[in-house]
């Protein structure tokens, strides 16, 4: 049963005045009632509703209350918890009034427990999914042990799936202690758990998704989708469900976020690299474009091929390019690139190119003519130059960077 002190609160609010009201649990024990001294003792009365199994009247009396008589009963009815009988409601008062009170006492304390069971398997479930997702995300996946967990919480284990990762940046705040961290860490859990929230409460996300806080800066989202031919509509499906969870994180002002998601995967022991992508994507797209919070690879196309590079490219190709461009002061002459690329971001367009990097045709031109004399790179006329072009200016711009 819930505990006494609950019991005695629901007598305090539904038991009328002058009236004798008590709660007793399988074993006729005595829980709550409106008289204190017959709490933890025993009830012959209780034990007739107990064995009964029904709401009766027992007994009836007359007494003497104010202007003349009314009769008395002592009304019992069960308590009932997941169908077994767990106690009984004793009432004694005028008829009528024993049996609302009681009834209403009864659906009081039986709501009460079917809550109580209904928050405990969400807890519950909320724990089996977070064994699950911890399983799929650990370095050791046990896809037997994942299944065996699924199937106990009706989750289908051949869906699709990918991983959606959220990366969190909390700020300190000027009342915070920073060199006690006081109130920071606390701050971190109830603002996570809130986020947690409204992110499970969208329409986009059902029950055969999991949402898991990965470590203290990152939740991780399980997206399951049903197998279809053409993937391509699932990533569409996956950019809008994005864009609505970064819609849901930008009201936050207590962080800055970073969002992507990894490739797609209907064997479970492959989500580890699904959530591996997404890392990677947002670290891209934080090198590339940082004032961004929600990266695609169709916006960093060019920087995800570029750090997927043959190593073979890159020692046979690039690094000799760039020795070649290397001026005997050992700076590499990156105009010529930073020219080209904006050329071939520009379609080979100069009118375009000059607008958007602010010189002349003929000077855009003379770089262009210099750069196919010195490394024989004529990204105009040559779509492979045009690609080791990007290559190269990538290379040089992130490994600046470093």
């Amino acid at each position: 049963m819930i505990n006494s002190d609950f019991l005695s609160m629901i007598l305090e609010q539904y038991a009328p005045p002058d009236t004798r009201v008590y709660i007793a649990d399988a074993s006729t024990r005595i829980h709550a009632s409106t008289d204190p001294n017959r709490v933890g003792s025993f009830s012959d009365t209780a034990r007739y509703i107990l064995h009964s199994a029904k709401p009766t009247v027992i007994e009836s009396a007359t007494t003497q209350y104010g202007a003349g008589d009314q009769e008395l009963v002592t009304y019992g009815t069960p308590l009932f918890f997941d169908g077994e009988l767990s106690g009984c409601i004793i009432v004694h008062a005028q008829h009528n009034i024993a049996l609302t009170q009681g009834n209403l006492i009864k659906a009081a304390i039986e709501t009460a427990f079917s809550y109580h069971r209904y928050s405990e398997s969400i807890l519950s479930q909320r724990d089996e999914c977070a064994a699950i997702a911890a399983q799929i995300l650990s370095d050791n996946v046990n896809v037997e042990a994942i299944i065996s967990m699924m199937n106990s919480i009706e989750m289908d284990p051949s869906l699709l799936r990918c991983v959606i990762c959220i990366s969190l940046n909390h700020h300190k705040a000027n009342y915070f202690n920073i060199n006690l961290n006081l109130g920071y860490q606390s701050s971190i859990e109830r603002i996570n758990h809130e986020v947690a929230a409204r992110l499970k409460s969208s329409k986009y996300l059902n029950s055969q998704d999991i949402l898991y806080s990965y470590d203290r800066n990152t939740i991780v989202v399980i997206k399951s989708f049903v197998p279809v031919k053409d993937y391509s509509k699932i990533y569409l499906s996956l950019d809008k469900i994005c864009q609505d969870f970064e819609d849901v994180l930008d009201r936050f002002t207590s962080f800055s976020f970073y969002m992507a998601y990894g490739n797609l995967y209907q064997d479970l022991a492959d989500l580890k690299k699904s959530h591996l992508e997404a890392c990677k994507t947002i670290d891209i797209g934080r090198r590339t474009n940082p004032q961004q919070r929600f990266f695609v690879l169709d916006n960093i196309l060019y920087e995800a091929i570029f750090h997927s590079l043959n190593t073979q490219i890159i020692n046979k190709i690039i690094l000799p390019t760039i020795t070649k461009l290397t001026g005997k002061d050992n700076v590499v002459r990156t105009e010529m690139v930073d020219c080209a690329e904006a050329y071939i971001d520009c379609c080979m367009n100069l009118s375009e190119t000059s607008a958007k990097i602010f010189l002349h045709r003929n000077t855009i031109s003379a770089r262009l003519e210099k750069l196919r004399t010195i490394t024989g790179l004529d990204p105009a006329n040559s779509f492979s130059d045009a690609f080791i072009v990007k290559m190269l200016a990538l290379y040089l711009r992130f490994h600046q960077e470093d």
